[in-house]
């Protein structure tokens, strides 16, 4: 058995961003005082399964970490990306013993998988846990990723993704979900909840893997007597850095099965001569 600990080198504020906005990014394990150690098998071999298992303890005294609230109707929230960006997981560890979390995955090729965890504890403060650890098996090529923007099929649906405005670095960008019957073409307004939001989209850049999860808002919908959702889902979001990122959206349909879809976008820097957005003319890019 592996364990190791994860320090704030692994999370930093202007890295990762959490439910849209730098002011609400997490902070690393230290800077939030806990001392965190993560226990994996020493071998991990692809498509078998193994027991992940954080221990979280406060730093000033050692005890087990007992504030951990409920947000998002779960604990923890830990996704795992492989190193190309082309495996996804998003999972959440149980409770076990005090401050003590544990999850079972298994994972279909081998290579680097990076892990981002997060929690909030009483009182509102967010902490953002980040560690790698390796899959054996087979070699598998690194896939480098192409942007790739168009719809998706998602059990029953057909999800595309809009942008209020081509994106760039440093400037405030609507991502907009659209989701249609895959039979009819229909506007979806059957959508129910995900993890207490209308959707989950989680963000990370290719190469540096920079992280960010965001909880989307209902455009259109017929919440209210019925709980439904649908068919527009937005989020708001700032590209930190140019490159290419990877996005992955988690809905639940009207059967309330979670669907999770896929976009590759590409960031370029923002020109110093293009003058921001006016905020009150609005601007719809499909991307296609």
């Amino acid at each position: 058995m592996n364990t190791s600990q994860v320090g704030s080198d692994y999370a930093q504020p202007l890295k990762n961003q959490h439910l849209n906005h730098v002011a609400s990014a997490p902070v690393g394990a230290e800077e939030a005082g806990v001392h965190v150690t993560v226990a994996i098998p020493d071998h991990i071999a692809a498509g078998v399964p193994f027991l992940l298992t954080y221990r979280l303890e406060s730093l000033d005294h050692g005890e087990p970490l007992t504030d951990i609230a409920i947000s998002h109707e779960m604990y923890l929230h830990l996704v795992v990306v492989r190193s190309d960006l082309s495996t996804f997981a998003h999972l959440h560890p149980a409770a076990g013993e005090p401050g003590e979390f544990s999850v079972e995955m298994s994972f279909p090729l081998a290579g680097t998988y990076h892990a981002f965890t997060e929690f909030e504890r009483e009182g509102g403060q967010k902490v953002l846990l980040e560690h790698e650890f390796s899959v054996e098996g087979r070699a598998v090529e690194i896939q480098r990723l192409e942007p790739s923007n168009g719809s998706r099929t998602a059990c029953g649906y057909v999800v595309s993704l809009e942008t209020s405005i081509p994106p760039q670095v440093g400037r405030p960008v609507s991502l907009v979900m659209d989701v249609r019957k895959e039979s009819t073409g229909d506007a979806a307004s059957d959508l129910k909840p995900y993890l207490g939001a209308a959707a989950h989209l989680i963000i990370v850049r290719y190469g540096s893997l920079h992280f960010s999860h965001s909880h989307g808002e209902p455009q259109r919908s017929t919440e209210g007597r019925t709980g439904l959702l649908g068919p527009r889902i937005g989020f708001e979001h700032v590209f930190q850095l140019p490159g290419t990122y990877r996005l992955w959206a988690q809905f639940n349909g009207g059967d309330g099965v979670t669907r999770t879809v896929s976009w590759t976008l590409r960031v370029d820097e923002a020109t110093a001569r293009e003058a921001l957005p006016d905020p009150h003319v609005h601007h719809q890019h499909a991307l296609t």
